[in-house]
């Protein structure tokens, strides 16, 4: 676990590279996605867990500092960012390994049926 100082510098640098996060509680903040772009922030990081995902693009990772990276953000700032999480001994659990989940065969994704009018509602959201 990290400390209140260090989450702070954490969050700091996320700030000044996605904007000002929405707080969700649990050490969650979420930002606009700088990758698809949607309207609404759906790109969720956890600074305890450091897991990353985007609910539309899928965008993710297990580590902020690889966001960071995908960010261009200066070195020495991401070198910091993994200093900290190494000192607070941050290893990621078996359990965080991806798991691939299967769709029964007759789903259709709202994408393959744009004509349907519920597309931009759902969209839209």
């Amino acid at each position: 676990m990290i400390s209140e100082i260090d989450k702070q510098y954490v969050l700091g640098q996320m700030n000044v590279v996605l904007g000002e996060g929405r707080n969700l509680g649990n050490s969650e903040i979420q930002y606009y996605c700088p990758f698809c772009s949607h309207h609404k922030p759906k790109l969720q990081v956890n600074l305890e867990s450091q897991k990353w995902r985007c609910w539309v693009c899928s965008a993710r990772g297990k580590k902020v500092h690889s966001l960071l990276k995908k960010l261009s953000v200066d070195y020495d700032v991401i070198q910091k960012v993994m200093k900290i999480y190494d000192e607070a001994g941050y290893v990621p659990k078996a359990d965080d390994e991806f798991v691939e989940i299967r769709l029964p065969s007759e789903y259709k994704t709202i994408l393959d049926n744009q004509h349907i009018i519920e597309f931009r509602v759902a969209y839209n959201y």
